[in-house]
């Protein structure tokens, strides 16, 4: 008998149409499907492996597919490629397929979108369709599956539905996820559907192929046992007939508002309970339990049945009340501090930034808001996090001058779940004045000279913000730097934002008129530099090849960081004078993109030397001696104010720009390329958020 696997990962579609929207999956999703495909082939060697993918040309999917052995059978993923695959899981045997791709929700139909799709002529292939073809007597008679699909309601693609009377006594088991399949998977933090699938299959202890029927129920616990914001919902799935399919999440909305009315709380509330109970309860039970005050005496009678399975439900269920009720509690503290729903709901963005949360939808009441930082698998982790709000919020209502700000934090801190945790939890909260940097990639075409953002990344000091996935729209360069200028301070009104613009090297001595943004309807020209803290860092030095000294760039980073330490000022030191600062300063300017061989070799001989703190100017001063003493002076005024922080000299350096009387100043370029802050991995060689 033979195992007969069938790995599909889609993470590359058919590109857009002229200006159209791509509809290319943003995340490595495609990863663990090539981990899985090598697992099952290294494991047993007699399975007949087959690969169908469509993944970008990055380096981590260039190693990852040389690790797959060579028997392993690798096709495409078009509509066609697809339906040609099928024909090499053709045998007796056990037959598993793992699928990860865009989904559809069209009409009540399940599909999967093949790789040749674009926006205006989505191809798919129904998932019905599929499983009926597969009960033909060719293929194995066990058959087990999942398919990971963010799956959206759209009108209905070209469906590919394939043949067979499907009319062979076969045991089908298939889970079908239509969450976001691309968080639920590239997510390195937390645990969603795909991961606890593959960690499944993965498990060495485990017998290979693993019996159906046991590890369909060993799933259903632990998708249940996931904190709410990655648990998959609409989750469906069919236990052996392949045609009888089995349902949570994504019920109708108008029952689900109305059994909340009934019960007195929003449908956030309810569904937080509605899906702890997984269907073990009916709505109406759980809407009189809630209504009645009937929810303790009921999870006592589940806490003492006699069934393991009722127990787990009755277990999960009291956690969800658990939360539920604190939630309660906490929102009596918070009546009156005065911030809006608005106010909360950022704060609240701003904790899953800080805590790594999974993205979740927006909260229809104040106790769902709470609760979706509260279910988290360590429930001290989901307090803590709760703290985190509490006392942002405390510390917006001080700035507002708001007075009851101390007594809301007293009343927060004596509730009995929270006292004792606050102090700690509140430990690694950023200060009030702490930073928030947004790294811009930039890039220069030398043939078109077109210029373009190739990323965004947000970090709070040294930690990447993973729920950034901002993508500006259309328009010129400025109006798209712009644009994310604008989101960043909209997430983050309390910090203060310094933008990181990684240049490559023809952008290192960019023109001012570059950040200018003209609005002809209004008759305004605004310098961004001008309204925002901007820094320049070397992008191709960023991604780490060798030729631009990454090691020697981080050791002098390290070494300026101690020398900084117990230094009574920072100071500058001009290229060529004796060594007396800590920041290098060059006097002339370098390669712009209307003159790229200006002075070339000379400046980047001196980048090459690895200084993490630079300046330069960014266009040729006639006084080259008055240059080099404004720009000491200025440094010198503000490092003494503010020893071993250069970003505050940045900020110095923005406020005199916004005046717009100093020349010297306005045509200044400040370099901080600090080695903490870098979206490519340790290697250098690909980026670690995508």
């Amino acid at each position: 008998m033979t195992t007969f696997a069938w790995i599909v990962a889609i993470e590359s579609y058919a590109p857009a149409a002229g200006d159209g929207a791509s509809i290319d999956i943003g995340e490595p999703i495609g990863k663990l499907a090539v981990e899985l495909a090598t697992t099952i082939a290294q494991r047993d060697p007699d399975a007949c492996v087959v690969l169908s993918s469509s993944l970008p040309d990055t380096a981590q999917y260039r190693q990852l597919l040389a690790q797959v052995p060579e028997r392993v059978l690798r096709t495409g993923a078009s509509q066609q490629a697809l339906q040609d695959a099928l024909s090499a899981l053709r045998g007796e045997g056990t037959l598993l397929v793992y699928w990860i791709s865009h989904g559809v929700m069209a009409r009540g139909r399940r599909l999967l979108l093949c790789a040749d799709s674009r926006i205006a002529d989505l191809r798919a292939i129904d998932v019905d369709s599929l499983l009926t073809h597969l009960r033909g007597d060719a293929y194995p008679r066990t058959q087990m599956g999942f398919f990971d699909a963010c799956a959206q309601v759209v009108p209905d693609p070209a469906v590919l539905s394939l043949g067979g009377s499907g009319d062979c006594d076969t045991e089908q088991y298939f889970y079908f996820s239509a969450a976001a399949a691309q968080v639920a998977s590239a997510d390195t933090q937390t645990t969603g559907f795909s991961r606890t699938v593959v960690a499944a299959l993965s498990d060495g202890e485990r017998a290979f192929p693993p019996p159906p029927a046991e590890l369909f129920a060993e799933l259903g616990r632990r998708f249940d046992a996931l904190q709410l914001s990655t648990r998959a919902f609409p989750l469906h799935w069919t236990t052996g007939s392949g045609t009888d399919w089995s349902s949570k999440g994504g019920a109708d909305d108008a029952a689900t508002a109305r059994h909340a009315a009934a019960a007195r709380c929003s449908a956030g509330e309810f569904e937080q309970l509605r899906v702890a109970a997984a269907g073990y309860l009916p709505d109406h039970v759980l809407c009189g339990a809630l209504r009645d005050g009937g929810m303790e005496p009921m999870l006592e009678l589940l806490a003492g049945a006699a069934d393991d399975e009722v127990q787990l439900r009755g277990q999960l269920l009291s956690d969800a009340w658990g939360r539920l009720k604190l939630a309660r509690e906490i929102e009596e503290v918070c009546q009156g501090i005065g911030l809006s729903w608005r106010e909360w709901q950022d704060l609240r963005d701003q904790v899953v930034a800080l805590d790594n949360l999974p993205a979740t939808p927006p909260p229809d009441s104040f106790p769902a808001l709470l609760c979706t930082l509260l279910d988290q698998a360590k429930p001290q982790r989901g307090l803590d996090s709760c703290i985190r709000l509490l006392a942002l919020a405390a510390r917006r209502a001080r700035r507002s001058g708001k007075g009851i700000a101390a007594g809301f934090e007293q009343a927060a801190r004596a509730l009995p779940p929270l006292a004792g945790r606050w102090t700690r939890a509140v430990a690694h909260l950023p200060r009030a004045d702490s930073r928030v940097f947004l790294l811009i990639g930039l890039h220069h075409d030398g043939a078109s000279r077109a210029l373009s953002i190739v990323g965004s990344w947000l970090y709070l000091d040294h930690d990447m913000d993973t729920g950034w996935h901002v993508a500006p729209s259309a328009g010129t360069l400025v109006e798209q730097v712009n644009e994310l200028i604008q989101v960043a301070k909209v997430r983050h009104p309390e910090s203060k934002l310094v933008v990181e613009l990684l240049a490559p090297n023809d952008l290192l001595c960019s023109p001012r008129a570059l950040f200018e943004m003209t609005d002809s309807e209004l008759g305004t020209c605004t310098w961004l530099e001008a309204q925002s803290i901007f820094i320049l860092r070397w992008h191709d030095r960023m991604k780490g090849a060798a030729r631009f000294q990454p090691g020697t760039w981080m050791q002098q980073a390290d070494h300026i960081e101690r020398c900084t330490a117990n230094t009574p000022q920072l100071d500058i030191g001009w290229l060529g004078d004796p060594p007396q600062g800590h920041i290098v300063g060059i006097p002339f300017p370098g390669p712009a993109p209307d003159d790229l061989g200006r002075n070339r070799a000379a400046f980047f001989s001196a980048l090459l030397r690895g200084a993490p703190w630079m300046c330069w100017p960014r266009e040729v001063h006639d006084d080259e001696a008055a240059f080099k003493q404004r720009i000491r002076a200025f440094v010198r005024d503000h490092g003494a104010l503010w020893p071993g922080q250069p970003h505050r000299i940045a900020e110095a350096l923005q406020q005199a720009r916004s005046s717009g009387t100093d020349p010297l100043l306005c045509s200044l370029w400040l370099f901080i390329d600090d080695p903490r802050r870098n979206p490519y991995t340790w290697t250098y060689l690909e980026t670690a958020q995508r």
